[in-house]
C-alpha cells in the first residue's frame, strides 16, 4: 500500500502477511503480537508500547524503528533500519553482526563495529548504554 497506515491505539491484532506500507506503520498501543514475515516498511515503524515480542526475519524498514517499551528481547540477523532506532526500556541485550543502522542509536548494547552507517557513527554521543 501506499503511504502511510496508522493503526495506532486502535484494537488490531494482527496484520496480514506479505504487507509493504510505503510510508510509515504506527502500531503503537495495539495487540498485536507479532508481525508477519517480509513485512516491508518504507517509511518508519513505531511499535512502541505494543506485546510484540520479536521482530521477524527479512524486516526491512526504510525509516525509523522504534521499539520503546517492548519485550523484544533480540533483533533479527541481517535487519536494516534506514533511519533511527530507539531501544530504550527494551530487554535487547546484544546486537546482531548484521545490523544496519543508518540514523541515531538510542538506547540498549552497544553496537558492533563496522555495522553502522556513517550518520550513526557521526552521532554515537546520543548512544544511551543501560
Amino acid at each position: 500500500m501506499r503511504g502511510n497506515l496508522d493503526l495506532g491505539g486502535t484494537n488490531i491484532t494482527a496484520l496480514p502477511g506479505g504487507l509493504s506500507v510505503g510510508g510509515n506503520l504506527d502500531l503503537c498501543g495495539t495487540n498485536v503480537t507479532a508481525l508477519p514475515d517480509g513485512l516491508s516498511v518504507g517509511g518508519a515503524l513505531d511499535l512502541w508500547g505494543t506485546k510484540i515480542t520479536a521482530l521477524p526475519d527479512r524486516l526491512s524498514v526504510g525509516g525509523g524503528l522504534d521499539l520503546r517499551d517492548t519485550d523484544i528481547t533480540a533483533l533479527p540477523d541481517g535487519l536494516s533500519v534506514g533511519g533511527y532506532r530507539d531501544l530504550n526500556r527494551t530487554k535487547i541485550t546484544a546486537l546482531p553482526e548484521g545490523l544496519k543502522v543508518g540514523g541515531k542509536i538510542f538506547g540498549g548494547p552497544k553496537p558492533p563495529r563496522g555495522s553502522i552507517g556513517a550518520e550513526a557513527a557521526r552521532t554515537l554521543r546520543y548512544l544511551v548504554v543501560r
